[in-house]
C-alpha cells in the first residue's frame, strides 16, 4: 500500500503513531538527532495535572454560574409576585373610591335630613366691615 492510496486521516494517525513511538523510546525528535532523553511519565503527569486543574476550574465556574442564575431566578419570581399584587391593588382602587363616595353621600344626606328635621334654618348675617379702598395716586411721575 503506497502513501498515495492512504486517506489523509490515516496519514495523520500514522504520524501520531511515529511520534508516540519516538517518545516511548525516549527521544523527543526535535533535538536534531542528539538523542536527548525525555521522561514520558513526567510529561504525562504534567498533562494529567493540567487536565485536573482545568476540570476543577470548570466545575467551580459552573457552580458559581448556577448559583448566580438561581439567585436571579428567585429575585425575578419575587418581583413578579410583587407586581401581580400591585396590579390587584390598582384594580381594586375604583371599587374603593366608589364605596367611599357612597359613604360620603349617605353621611351628607343623613346630616342634611337631620338638620332639616330638628329646626328651621336660621339666617346668620355676618357684618363685614368695608375698609375704604385706597385712592390711586394722582401725582404725575417725575
Amino acid at each position: 500500500m503506497t502513501n498515495e492510496n492512504v486517506s489523509p486521516i490515516f496519514k495523520e494517525h500514522s504520524e501520531v503513531d511515529e511520534v508516540f513511538e519516538r517518545l516511548q523510546k525516549g527521544h523527543s525528535g526535535d533535538d536534531g538527532g542528539e538523542g536527548k532523553r525525555v521522561n514520558l511519565g513526567e510529561r504525562i503527569a504534567k498533562l494529567e495535572g493540567g487536565q485536573t486543574a482545568l476540570f476543577t476550574s470548570v466545575g467551580v465556574v459552573s457552580a458559581i454560574l448556577l448559583g448566580a442564575m438561581g439567585l436571579l431566578l428567585s429575585m425575578m419570581l419575587d418581583l413578579q409576585s410583587q407586581f401581580r399584587d400591585l396590579g390587584d391593588r390598582v384594580n381594586a382602587l375604583p371599587g374603593e373610591i366608589n364605596q367611599n363616595l357612597m359613604e360620603l353621600n349617605r353621611t351628607l344626606s343623613g346630616s342634611i335630613t337631620a338638620a332639616r328635621s330638628n329646626e328651621q334654618p336660621q339666617v346668620i348675617v355676618i357684618e363685614r366691615q368695608v375698609s375704604p379702598a385706597p385712592s390711586p395716586d394722582t401725582t404725575p411721575p417725575e
